[in-house]
């Protein structure tokens, strides 16, 4: 009988976790994990500008997530690129003083780079030295086929590298070059998934920074059915 009870009690507190999940899934909301800890908007929206543009804002008490794309289409925006529209902010008011976190044009460790030209020559390596743009350190591992370098794969980030930067793979006949897309500490993406009925879908990540190089970081955000003003 006491086994029973027990069962019965297990039952009823996952019922009643599922429940709670759901309450979360359905009802609008944005939130994610700051810095590791879970944060959640007390309210939150959507505008769509006349270029098409759209700004999400999160906020509670004494802070806020902004989040800006330069379309409403469907897809995956990066942060931290040249392209500028396309950035997240985390704004934190503490004693009437504000700090500006941002996911701007900074200096740093490349993060995200893509490949631009794969050039002839090659053979396949786990650590391929790199020369160009405005750091110094990046090693990549390739894929080749037939001497061309088909996919690169950051194995140590460097230091010094800015968006934008084109970067030649040593080796082969020299012009395997990749594109630097952003660096380490101001990074990320905005993914719009849905939009129905007056709301907005998707998911969001980003390192960004402030003036004194501090990073804020934001992982496995969600902005669920949150309405379009």
């Amino acid at each position: 009988m006491k086994m029973k009870k027990i069962f019965s009690l297990i039952v009823l507190m996952a019922a009643f976790s599922s429940c709670e999940e759901d309450v979360k899934f359905n009802n609008p909301s944005l939130q994610g994990e700051k810095n590791y800890n879970l944060w959640r908007a007390s309210d939150a929206h959507a505008t769509i500008g006349p270029d098409g543009s759209v700004t999400i804002e999160g906020i509670t008490t004494d802070e806020e997530v902004i989040l800006r794309t330069s379309s409403f289409e469907n897809g995956v925006y990066a942060l931290g690129t040249t392209n500028q529209n396309n950035r997240a902010s985390f704004i934190s008011t503490f004693d009437g003083e504000e700090s500006v976190f941002t996911t701007g044009v900074f200096v740093g460790p490349a993060s995200k780079i893509t490949l631009q030209s794969g050039g002839t020559g090659y053979t396949a390596a786990n650590s391929a030295h790199t020369s160009g743009g405005s750091g110094s350190g990046l090693q990549v591992r390739t894929t080749v086929a037939a001497g061309v370098i088909t996919k690169v794969i950051i194995t140590l980030r460097g230091t010094g590298y800015l968006p934008g930067d084109i970067v030649t793979v040593d080796g082969g006949d020299n012009t395997a070059k990749f594109k630097v897309e952003n660096v380490y500490g101001s990074d990320g993406e905005i993914r719009i998934e849905k939009i129905e009925d007056g709301t907005m879908t998707g998911k969001f990540k980003f390192n960004a920074k402030n003036a004194n190089d501090s990073i804020v970081t934001y992982q496995n955000g969600v902005f669920y059915r949150i309405p379009i003003y």
